[in-house]
């Protein structure tokens, strides 16, 4: 039987991305996996599938607002209704503020904080009453630690977004 409800995890090629993917399929979502890696997102997405599970896999990165389109184009593909939007892609640089490039403070901004902003906006219009947008967090939003700079930025940022819808 074709599920009808939808779920969306993003940085799902691997780790714990991938183990919610499989979770939310053996729970009876279809789940739409995004990350950047289309090679590992086939992997993921074969593993489902032959577990019964129904899986759609968009190579994308979220660092790019515009690829946010891309998305939103394949859930609509998709038919099914969206409930559940895992924000997991995410990255960490370690370095003390005077040594961190500013490339590497805004590519991490950009895929831990602004990327499930862009996201959310986009998919926010699908979602109805009792869908859920889950963003995965760490410590690092709780607390701050030394040379974890950005990352922890980041991660602040995130859970005050969370916070706010």
């Amino acid at each position: 039987m074709r599920p009808s409800n939808l779920a969306v995890v993003t940085g799902a090629s691997k780790g714990i991305g991938a183990a919610v993917a499989r979770t939310l399929s053996e729970h009876g979502f279809a789940v739409l996996l995004i990350a950047r890696d289309a090679q590992a997102l086939s992997q993921v997405a074969g593993y489902i599938q032959a577990e019964g599970g129904t899986a759609f896999a968009v190579a994308a990165d979220l660092t790019r607002p515009e690829q946010a389109d891309d998305v939103l184009r394949a859930v609509r593909q998709t038919g099914l209704e969206l409930k559940i939007v895992v924000h997991n892609a995410g990255m960490a640089r370690v370095a003390p503020v005077a040594q961190m490039a500013l490339k590497d403070w805004e590519d991490l901004i950009r895929l831990n904080l602004t990327a499930p902003f862009v996201l959310t906006q986009k998919l926010l219009p699908l979602l109805r009453y009792g869908s859920q947008i889950i963003f995965i967090n760490s410590i690092g939003g709780r607390q701050a630690f030394p040379e974890w700079s950005a990352y922890c930025a980041s991660k602040f940022g995130l859970r005050a977004f969370a916070d706010s819808l």
